[in-house]
């Protein structure tokens, strides 16, 4: 008689303005360029971008940020680019984290299998996620050659479709399980991860994961400095929470029952 496999649910995370409240890609093509890094004009013209996030599109601004990443670190050693963004994490991305977040990947931890689905690079995404304890990262590579040096291109870039990704991951591992599945994400690359898991949470949502969250009655969680607003659907209103119980407070509304 065959013994039954112990599934465990997983619970999955955008890192990017989700876990960390900032892109975190961008950050490291600051830190590049405030270093004089990128090489040639390259350096200006990322600060230059970097000070643009609030005029542009933020897809546009996004690609443009990858863009930068890739012709700035063409032919650099990725062995010193790793070694530089693992300092950066530590000493100030990591301290960029959303509360509300935070909290509810700590709850988790007991229970699920938690992973980070994110378009950010894998130089930076790792480091940080092995630093908050995930269970495992799925994030943007970029190409190097056989000398270890940086190619130009991308490989992976599990953003462009989380919901594959995620499929991916539960048919090659038989002991993780959508039942009791939790996601949280704050995009509309988000959508196709937040369709699969039993209990999605739209954090601090762009205009179309709001308008999939009030449409698929996904609990919207708003974070804002010390208040935390949790809206679990058009007829249930708002519930706002401030002060140091905010946290605690809107994780037990934001995860209680939803008819869905």
């Amino acid at each position: 008689m065959e013994t039954a496999i112990e599934r465990m649910p997983v619970a999955v995370f955008d890192l990017d303005d989700t876990v960390i409240l900032d892109n975190v890609g961008a950050r490291l093509l600051e830190q590049l360029a405030q270093q004089q890094l990128l090489g040639g004009s390259l350096n200006s013209i990322a600060l230059r971008l970097l000070t643009r996030k609030e005029q542009l599109p933020p897809r546009q601004w996004e690609r443009m940020v990858v863009r930068l990443l890739l012709l700035g670190l063409r032919g650099q050693c990725q062995k010193d680019i790793k070694t530089l963004a693992r300092r950066y994490v530590v000493d100030d991305v990591y301290k960029k984290y959303s509360r509300f977040t935070m909290a509810l990947l700590q709850q988790l931890r007991l229970t699920h299998f938690c992973l980070a689905i994110t378009g950010s690079p894998e130089e930076m995404a790792r480091p940080l996620t092995e630093n908050l304890r995930f269970n495992g990262c799925f994030c943007t590579s970029f190409e190097v050659n056989r000398h270890g040096r940086y190619t130009g291109r991308q490989l992976d870039v599990p953003s462009q479709n989380k919901g594959d990704v995620l499929d991916q991951i539960l048919k090659t591992d038989p002991t993780l399980t959508l039942e009791g599945s939790i996601g949280i994400g704050n995009s509309y690359t988000d959508i196709p991860m937040l369709s699969l898991v039993e209990q999605p949470l739209a954090f601090n949502p762009d205009q179309e994961l709001s308008n999939w969250a009030r449409q698929n009655n996904c609990p919207i969680v708003i974070e804002d400095g010390d208040t935390i607003l949790v809206s679990l659907d058009l007829e249930d209103g708002q519930h706002t929470f401030c002060g140091q119980d905010a946290t605690t407070a809107a994780l037990e509304q934001a995860l209680s029952p939803v008819v869905r």
